[in-house]
């Protein structure tokens, strides 16, 4: 009996710290991502084809990179909502 006991005050300390469960965590706050949206799309518009197209379909950005190949980071889904 006395086993049992440790083990469940061993799990309740473990639950409160959040190492057997842990939360989930708090949205990520809108501002930094709702404001790079229309940032990017300048960017994208500035450098034409045919990355201003995209731009163009309200499809939205965080980062743009027009060298080389181009590189991008869109965003698909609510990002506000996302975990990954």
């Amino acid at each position: 009996m006395r086993r049992r006991g440790a083990s469940r005050v061993a799990v309740a300390a473990l639950l409160g710290v959040n190492l057997v469960l842990p939360t989930r965590p708090e949205p990520v706050a809108e501002a930094w991502f709702v404001e790079a949206y229309p940032q990017m799309a300048a960017a994208m518009r500035a450098a034409g084809p045919p990355y201003a197209d995209w731009a163009a379909d309200g499809r939205r950005f965080l980062l743009f990179d027009e060298r080389g190949d181009g590189r991008a980071v869109e965003v698909l889904g609510d990002l506000a909502d996302a975990d990954r």
